[in-house]
């Protein structure tokens, strides 16, 4: 199946962060041509004249199955009664939310895509993600107790299996470790011999979430959550931490340092925790550091566009100048990820050999190459959004 994208502003996010006005060409699910004008014939033509033409978003960290909380608990809850009422109501009402997650998590998908997620990484994402051709990154959780406790019991038997169930080349695998504090040494030791076997998979944890994990995870191990994960060899580039909100300055450079990222996630923090990453934060990580939502129950949004926009906003209150570009916003959302999550060589930007995870939007402005990066953070909506690609396929259409 040929693509041609037709007559848009194409923000590429290449190496050069090149904006053009053109054509974009797609041949059996790969860009081919990138040109002011592409005179090849397709079997569908996009008029994207007057639209913003950009990478499909990319939503490092996310929740598919919590949505099955959003009726039955308060949105704004700390972290740990958050949790505990999961726990209750996962317990009380165990058929009705296990039963309900498929049914959940393929609509939390599809509110994903509708605000331009092509590829998203979290939980148990891959049978969902896969049944409706969204690129993934599904994490094998680890948690030795609660709701997700089976999963901590014939760890390797388990992991090798669901490899083998889910091989498509639209879903990468990783070990997703719920927080330190709720795994043990022994599951660790598993991860590490899992890591080594599999080094195309990668290592996701929430870290230092709040200050009370902080302080259980030193206790429980004798050591910091970094020294910790050191410890066994975790600290590199195939690693993404989530939160990081208690992590001073000097630990935030320690892990940008050794290659691994940080998964930002601004407004579940501030509804569920007690602090989020603040300015020196954000500089002690430098280019370390993406953006995502969290699960919708405590970010209280499906959009990682509309929760950018509303972190440009945050970042640079009360400033005078831009301290957080529109650039690098966008950034966080599209390369960078790609990057973090070792994809980078498929998607996160618009290049020829590149598979096609593209997205169009209308953002009813003027809009020109000089500012389109701008507009489209400070403008950009759900409802903006007209077309999604995915590795090629036309998922959504207006």
């Amino acid at each position: 199946m040929t693509i041609l994208l037709r007559g848009g502003t194409v923000i590429t996010q290449d190496s050069d962060r090149r904006v053009f006005r053109g054509d974009v060409f797609i041949q059996d699910g790969v860009i081919i041509h990138i040109e002011e004008k592409c005179s090849r014939v397709a079997d569908v033509v996009i008029d994207a004249r007057d639209k913003i033409v950009i990478p499909g978003i990319i939503n490092s960290h996310v929740h598919l199955g919590e949505s099955v909380y959003m009726p039955m608990i308060a949105s704004r809850l700390p972290l740990d009664e958050y949790l505990q009422q999961t726990e209750s109501l996962a317990s009380r009402n165990s058929k009705y939310v296990e039963g309900s997650r498929d049914i959940v998590a393929g609509y939390t998908l599809a509110q994903h895509v509708r605000s331009g997620v092509t590829t998203l990484a979290g939980g148990r994402t891959a049978a969902v993600a896969e049944r409706y051709g969204v690129r993934n990154v599904s994490g094998y959780m680890l948690m030795n107790y609660g709701k997700l406790g089976k999963y901590s019991t014939g760890i390797e038997e388990q992991f090798e299996n669901e490899l083998r169930m889910h091989s498509s080349s639209l879903t990468s695998h990783a070990l997703f470790i719920h927080s330190l504090a709720t795994v043990g040494p022994s599951e660790l030791s598993v991860a590490q011999k899992l890591l080594d076997r599999h080094p195309e998979c990668r290592l996701m944890a929430h870290i230092a979430e709040t200050r009370d994990i902080v302080t259980r995870v030193r206790e429980h191990y004798g050591s910091s959550e970094l020294d910790t994960l050191d410890r066994y060899g975790f600290l590199n580039d195939r690693f993404l931490a989530v939160h990081a909100c208690y992590l001073a300055p000097s630990e935030l450079r320690r892990l940008r340092d050794s290659g691994a990222y940080v998964a930002h996630c601004l407004t579940s923090n501030m509804a569920s925790s007690s602090r989020t990453l603040d300015r020196q934060d954000m500089s002690a990580l430098g280019d370390a550091r993406v953006l995502a939502t969290d699960g919708v129950v405590t970010s209280g949004t499906f959009s990682l566009l509309e929760e950018a926009s509303y972190g440009y906003r945050y970042h640079n209150r009360y400033a005078a100048q831009d301290w957080l570009t529109a650039q690098q916003v966008l950034d966080e959302i599209t390369i960078k990820p790609a990057k973090a999550l070792g994809l980078d060589g498929i998607t996160g930007s618009i290049e020829v050999g590149k598979r096609a995870d593209i997205v169009v939007l209308d953002l009813g402005v003027t809009t020109s190459i000089d500012s389109a990066v701008r507009q489209l953070i400070h403008y950009a909506q759900t409802v903006s959004i007209q077309t999604v690609i995915i590795d090629g396929a036309i998922v959504l259409f207006e």
